[in-house]
């Protein structure tokens, strides 16, 4: 107990040793502290108050680091107001040069290629690279005049096939929207002059302009069977992956995330095509079959993050999206108690799971899907 805890401490103080090359004590009840430690008469003991107090100030200094560097005072800071010019600097991250060869990969069948990279911009200078990447961590060339942002990674964690993330840059987009709502607030940033404000209103604006352009140009493409279609990755020369991942964002989350803004900033006839073919066997991680546990047969999306333990896995992070991008009370409601089947009676939110199996899953609590169920419920 908490009391048994504190007496064995108190009784045995002394016979606790610190390593500074490792956090943490380590218990040796043969050897004392000083025996351990030789300490001369001008350096006072090491206590366990003295260290936690070292710990504090090093926090501390971490702490001012860390907001010197969100304000922009210190180098490579971000900033509120370079905060948009860098972002556009993510645009030329990883340009293809004229030195690198083209690169090479197993190509599935949802990912169409043309090997037509067009006129290649000039290299860029220390360009960042990325663990797991082809072409040594740059990943696969992209356009630079695309107007798009830059991805290593999807979501899941997983490495991007091409650089530009379609349902990344689309919730982009949103968060610049609320930005710039924010901007318009008076009570915001009282002591900014208003023209200082306009300033980043405007740096907002255009960057939300060249994204959205950008989405028009390069992230919509023509499928054979369901006609124009948002693609999950581009790389602004032509090369598209049709494919989901249940990980938000996600282009099944596009309503989600959108709210009040899918009108203005969303095709409607576009991700009508999309989700028929979200919903079908067109997107490799689609999965649909009958559950004994959830009473019937469910369908739902996945993820190659998880494939590799359950191959034919679902994410209920997935079901729970499609129950609140539908406005219909009866469907949620069926979500709802899919998802309370599909937790193996734990009462949490896994983060996948086999389609025909619930009871073989992979995280026993998944905070995340947890978040989306509850709203899922609070929409009813």
């Amino acid at each position: 107990t908490y009391e048994d805890h504190k007496t064995f401490r108190s009784e045995n103080h002394n016979n606790f040793m610190y390593d500074n090359n490792r956090r943490g004590i380590h218990h040796n009840y043969n050897i004392t502290m000083n025996d351990q430690i030789p300490l001369s008469s001008s350096q006072p003991p090491v206590t366990s108050n003295r260290r936690r107090a070292q710990q504090r100030r090093r926090n501390r200094r971490q702490r001012h680091r860390r907001l010197q560097f969100l304000r922009g005072q210190q180098p490579g800071g971000v900033g509120i107001d370079n905060f948009f010019d860098q972002l556009k600097q993510r645009k030329n991250m990883n340009n293809n040069d004229d030195n690198t060869q083209q690169h090479q990969r197993n190509i599935h069948d949802f990912v169409h290629k043309n090997n037509n990279y067009g006129n290649r911009a000039r290299p860029m200078m220390n360009v960042r690279q990325f663990p797991g990447l082809e072409r040594n961590g740059k990943g696969s060339p992209t356009n630079s005049s695309a107007g798009l942002t830059w991805s290593g990674y999807r979501p899941s964690d997983d490495e991007c096939i091409y650089g530009y993330l379609i349902p990344s840059n689309m919730f982009c987009m949103i968060v610049l929207d609320y930005i710039m709502e924010m901007l318009l607030d008076v009570k915001m940033w009282p002591s900014k002059p208003l023209i200082h404000k306009r300033s980043i209103y405007n740096k907002a604006k255009q960057l939300q302009n060249d994204i959205y352009e950008g989405i028009q140009n390069h992230g919509i493409v023509q499928h054979e069977k369901y006609g124009p279609v948002y693609a999950y990755e581009v790389d602004g020369f032509g090369n598209y992956v049709l494919m989901d991942d249940a990980n938000v964002p996600s282009l099944l989350s596009l309503p989600y995330l959108f709210g009040t803004y899918q009108h203005r900033l969303l095709n409607a006839t576009v991700y009508h095509n999309t989700m028929q073919l979200l919903l079908s066997y067109e997107n490799p991680y689609y999965q649909q079959g009958e559950n004994i546990e959830a009473g019937g047969w469910i369908e739902g999306i996945g993820s190659p993050h998880t494939e590799h333990r359950i191959p034919q896995n679902i994410w209920p992070m997935s079901v729970a999206i499609m129950g609140l991008i539908t406005t219909n009370i009866t469907q949620k409601i069926i979500y709802i108690e899919q998802l309370v089947s599909l937790s193996s009676k734990t009462n949490w939110m896994h983060e996948s799971i086999d389609i025909y199996n619930s009871k073989k899953y992979t995280r026993h609590w998944f905070c995340w899907a947890d978040s989306l169920y509850a709203e899922l419920v609070m929409s009813i």
